[in-house]
């Protein structure tokens, strides 16, 4: 921990220097930027805040500066004022793709929404990730079928025995192996020969959120609800549909509802304990995370997030025990090798992170905040070439805002 505080503070007493010696400026607002981002690499959320906010005082026009505010303030649950920064910043720079893409998911509540996820313990490279990892999760218990077997599937449809379930399970299995457009033919047909099919309809709802068709989706799962007011996951389904159409009381009362319908529903469970932490409740949601852990004890996300939510309330050894068996389970995982070497350098073990941080670039070769995290950590740790290296990688992989670091940290 003496290495973390020793480098908070040259980077602070740098600052202060630079302050005296020049007059508000883009560049003085770029410093305090990047001194913003690495208190949020620490997850000192306000003091990260006060950063930003100096920025914007320096320079009230630089969108950047209300960007990063924005995602300091969504870390700490204070979405109002995220999505406030978020327009802010679009109406100063109504080109930032990057910007209009996070808006748009700022009111799913800016964490792991099972794949909507995005990696606050990537620290100063947050970004939104849209993928599967939902879908995935919410589907456990109904895609059990093999994507092999589809050939099986086509046999039985073909000697006239199809169902509306079989059709069903047939578009589950070639989503599964990516096939989006025929999956939805199959689907379809299974409504239109059993339009009372609740499954399908839930299946179909599915199969609308992995095509980002929202409202589509939403008027799917409203479909298998009226069919069968007992199904379980299609309440689950319609709360995170609700969840992305930014209506955040219906998302709520739909995982609620869920979890009355059926208390053994783990993933239900799992879904309002991600919301609850989105919400910066991380006791509910370690509650949530916990049921999931007692119904399913080897559900490695699960141990994942409620690590996540441990260190939200500073209970770095409960967080790490955690992440231990998240990656017990699940030793391929890159994304909890740098969260659990981020939680190591929080609490001072520097050297014990560098490895986690190495071994998530092992699994990873293209992550390019485990470089940043690494690079940094190395420098914290006096090994400032080695550092440097991976500070310069991080940037050839992508990660633009350690062009900065590099220059203040590198240059020669």
């Amino acid at each position: 921990m003496r290495y973390v505080k020793t480098f908070t503070l040259i980077i602070f007493s740098f600052l202060l220097f630079n302050v005296n010696a020049q007059p508000p400026s883009r560049g003085r607002a770029t410093e305090m930027i990047i001194a913003g981002d690495n208190s949020l690499q620490m997850l000192d959320l306000e003091r990260a805040i006060e950063f930003y906010s100096s920025a914007i005082s320096l320079d009230p026009s630089y969108a950047d500066a209300y960007m990063k505010r924005s995602n300091a303030y969504a870390i700490a649950g204070r979405n109002t004022e995220a999505k406030m920064d978020f327009d802010k910043a679009i109406s100063l720079n109504p080109y930032i793709n990057y910007i209009y893409d996070k808006r748009g998911k700022i009111q799913v509540l800016i964490a792991d929404f099972m794949g909507t996820l995005i990696d606050v313990d990537k620290a100063g490279s947050i970004r939104p990730e849209l993928g599967s990892m939902m879908q995935q999760l919410i589907l456990q218990d109904l895609r059990k079928i093999n994507p092999q077997t589809i050939r099986t599937i086509d046999s039985l449809v073909s000697e006239n025995q199809a169902t509306a379930n079989l059709l069903s399970i047939k578009a589950l299995a070639l989503w599964e192996v990516g096939d989006i457009t025929d999956a939805l033919i199959a689907v379809e047909e299974a409504i239109a020969l059993n339009p009372n099919s609740a499954f399908a309809h839930n299946v179909h709802g599915l199969i609308f959120i992995d095509t980002e068709a929202y409202p589509q989706a939403l008027m799917a799962f409203n479909d298998a609800i009226k069919l069968n007011k007992e199904f379980s996951y299609a309440y689950l389904n319609r709360g995170r549909t609700y969840a992305l159409l930014q209506n955040q009381a219906n998302a709520l009362k739909d995982l609620n509802t869920a979890v009355l319908l059926d208390t053994t529903n783990a993933l239900a469970y799992y879904a309002r304990g991600i919301y609850y932490k989105e919400l910066g409740n991380a006791d509910a949601a370690i509650a949530d995370y916990t049921a999931v852990i007692n119904l399913r004890p080897n559900f490695a996300d699960a141990y994942f997030s409620r690590g996540f939510a441990e260190k939200m309330k500073g209970i770095y050894t409960d967080a790490l025990i955690d992440y231990d068996r998240a990656i017990e389970l699940n030793p391929n995982s890159a994304l909890f090798f740098n969260n659990r070497g981020i939680v190591k350098t929080i609490a001072g073990r520097n050297f014990e992170a560098e490895k986690d941080f190495k071994m998530a670039i092992s699994l990873q070769p293209d992550y390019a905040a485990a470089y940043h995290n690494l690079g940094m950590t190395l420098i914290i740790n006096h090994s400032r070439d080695e550092g440097c290296r991976n500070i310069e990688t991080s940037i050839n992989k992508g990660l633009v805002i350690d062009k900065d670091i590099y220059r203040y940290f590198c240059a020669q």
